[in-house]
């Protein structure tokens, strides 16, 4: 019998692999997304090392078992089901269906509480293994994280764990877990000036959330309270911002060509700075730099 390594192998390599209709790899520490388009009938899903939130998209009569006792689904559009990792789940399904699934592999969540006392309960949410469940910010937060995968360019990595990290916080709120401690208070002085100077030296780094943590020694969910206390902006806003200052300095003072600026500042394409440029700044940096060399 085929024992997948992950959720990826399994909808990849095993017999259910016709049934993806499109995936999307959402973050590099192997967050994927799956669109599947699947018949009536049996489903049963082996043992992987994922949580799999699986979202119903047209509305969906099944019977669910994830190891914490079966369950019915009635046809409710974009109701949601979450399988533990490492628990065989048995479905069976009454009718033609579509689902979305985001699998996030158990490491992925250990290392946002690193160093916590949750740390040891990690893989169980508890009555969400046993029911289904609706959530609009959930919906909100999925329909984000695939619009941004879809795009097909590298996506902020600071910007798309901070999705991923509201997202699994609102599963702890919707299974009544404790988020664990919280930040009482910002970050030390030390540990903002070395925060701010790391993302300042490093504009072109696509910077994670766990790797500025840390920086200070802190767990990705401490310290993403933490900063947005002390800045008043969340990490990947601060990010964007060091980074549409430097576009702006090297617009204004040197002939560099947008594309290579774009490069510098972190961004794969002149396009995608263009974007974010006029969103922040109201203009595009062509016209930035117009403006701007008008005046010297």
């Amino acid at each position: 019998m085929f024992a997948p390594a992950s959720y990826l192998e399994h909808y990849t390599k095993g017999t259910f692999a016709p049934h993806v209709a499109e995936r999307h790899l959402v973050s590099q520490s192997g967050v994927w997304m799956f669109d599947i388009v699947q018949p009536a009938g049996a489903f049963p899903d082996p043992p992987v090392p994922e949580f799999v939130l699986q979202r119903d998209m047209r509305g969906v009569h099944a019977t669910v078992d994830f190891g914490a006792g079966r369950f019915t689904m009635r046809p409710d559009r974009r109701s949601m089901v979450i399988a533990p990792p490492m628990a065989a789940s048995d479905i069976v399904v009454h009718d033609p269906h579509q689902i979305q699934t985001l699998a996030i592999p158990t490491s992925k969540i250990r290392s946002w509480s690193a160093g916590e006392a949750r740390d040891a309960g990690i893989a169980d949410l508890g009555r969400l293994h046993s029911t289904g469940f609706k959530n609009v910010l959930i919906e909100q937060l999925l329909d984000r994280l695939w619009a941004e995968a879809a795009e097909g360019e590298e996506t902020v990595l600071l910007q798309t764990e901070a999705v991923l990290l509201t997202l699994w916080s609102e599963l702890l709120r919707q299974a009544r877990k404790p988020l664990g401690p919280i930040a009482r208070g910002g970050l030390a002085p030390w540990q903002a000036r070395r925060c701010v100077e790391y993302l300042n030296d490093h504009a072109s780094d696509n910077v994670g959330l766990e790797q500025l943590a840390a920086l200070v020694g802190l767990s990705p969910f401490h310290f993403a309270r933490a900063f947005k206390q002390t800045t008043g902006v969340p990490p990947h806003r601060y990010q964007l911002k060091v980074r549409i200052e430097k576009a702006k300095a090297l617009l204004e003072t040197t002939d560099t060509p947008v594309t290579q600026i774009a490069f510098e500042v972190g961004y794969e394409s002149s396009q995608a700075l263009a974007r974010l440029f006029r969103r922040e700044v109201g203009a595009s940096p062509s016209d930035y730099r117009r403006l701007r060399g008008a005046r010297r």
